[in-house]
């Protein structure tokens, strides 16, 4: 596990601790009949290479827009080029809670979706034009918030396309932004059909390093402190006490937030409940292999109780106006109720579900469960 993989976003998280487990993980808990090579194979072929390939042909879509949009900046060109940002950073969503290891390598996330963004940092960024991007000081100046910042405000449509007319180094930036979120879905592509997914199909143990301990963990990690406290927790005031209307995702994007959040519980819940990307099919899942351990919560199953929950908090944040600033400044009692339901299958996935599974937690929070 890399450094990368935990980094600490001190923008978005209060305080973020990493463990990992150097020696080989428990056994498969007792009556364990599960083929994780089965599970692995479905996982690789069905939900994470075609949720990046979908990934990845929007962000070559935005980056082909966004040169069409240089070479002659004209409304109607920065409308489709705001629709490509909008259709990849929703399809960003879906590619977050299952990091492959080249995009742990990478620093994928970090480079594609830290926010709240440094607008002031990109201001200097566009007038100096020698950032170098693969810095981590600057994660917070590029990715998706940086896109959002450049094409959604402040000001209307009209205002922010006579920006881009009136300085032409605008423009440059912009095409550094989506050119990098281009490349970088490139080189973890290659890496997974150069020997990434075999590699990862082939890792079926039940050691801390085996796929399916490893991913596991990953998208649960996503879900706690991605999904649950970055997307509605920080901007709610959970952890501090006080609301942040400056901390939510796309925040001058007056309608993307609810959205990309709404995208992200979908995501997780397709992945637990093992739904093909590629036809109307279920495989192994989280879920059947918890049905097969016969795994149960109150007087049900554990997996039912997940899905169920998945589909309250899905609710509670459709409940939410399509901006979470607004919500965050009016109603965020609705915020901190989306908080409450999305905290409770933090305790189902993180607690009930690895203890059924016999996997350990390979990070530490700091907020507790």
């Amino acid at each position: 596990m890399t450094l990368l993989r935990r980094f600490p976003l001190a923008l978005l998280f209060l305080t973020l601790a990493w463990g990992c487990e150097e020696n080989a993980g428990p056994a498969p808990a007792k009556g364990d009949s599960v083929d994780r090579a089965a599970l692995l194979q479905f996982w690789a072929a069905d939900i994470i290479e075609p949720r990046y390939q979908a990934y990845d042909q929007a962000v070559n879509q935005l980056e082909q827009s966004a040169q069409a949009f240089v070479e002659q900046p004209g409304i109607t060109k920065y409308q489709k080029l705001y629709d490509r940002y909008r259709t990849a950073y929703l399809r960003w969503q879906a590619v977050a809670p299952l990091p492959t290891p080249a995009a742990e390598a990478l620093g994928l996330a970090n480079y594609t979706n830290v926010y709240p963004v440094d607008t002031a940092q990109i201001e200097t960024h566009i007038r100096e034009a020698n950032i170098d991007l693969s810095l981590p000081s600057t994660f917070d100046e590029q990715g998706f918030p940086a896109l959002d910042y450049l094409l959604a405000g402040p000001g209307s449509p009209q205002t922010i396309l006579r920006r881009f007319q009136d300085n032409p180094a605008r423009g440059q930036y912009l095409l550094r932004l989506t050119g990098r979120l281009a490349n970088l879905s490139q080189q973890v592509m290659e890496q997974w059909d150069q020997g990434g997914r075999s590699n990862f199909i082939a890792a079926d143990g039940a050691s801390a390093t085996a796929s399916v301990n490893q991913l596991v963990n990953d998208y649960i990690y996503y879900y706690e402190r991605k999904l649950r406290a970055g997307k509605i927790g920080i901007p709610a005031g959970v952890f501090s006490g006080s609301p942040r209307a400056t901390a939510v995702e796309a925040p001058f994007s007056d309608t993307l937030s609810r959205s990309l959040a709404l995208a992200s519980i979908e995501g997780c819940a397709r992945f637990f409940r093992g739904e093909s990307e590629r036809a109307s099919r279920k495989g192994p899942s989280l879920k059947s292999y918890l049905d097969t351990l016969g795994t149960r919560h109150q007087d049900g199953l554990l997996s039912e109780a997940i899905v169920g929950q998945f589909a309250r908090a899905r609710q509670k944040v459709k409940a939410l106006p399509p901006s979470f600033a607004t919500a965050v400044r009016s109603q965020n009692t609705l915020m901190l109720e989306a908080y409450d339901a999305l905290q409770v299958n933090v305790v189902y996935l993180k607690v009930d579900m690895l203890q059924a599974l016999n996997i350990r937690v390979d990070y530490v929070d700091a907020d507790g469960d």
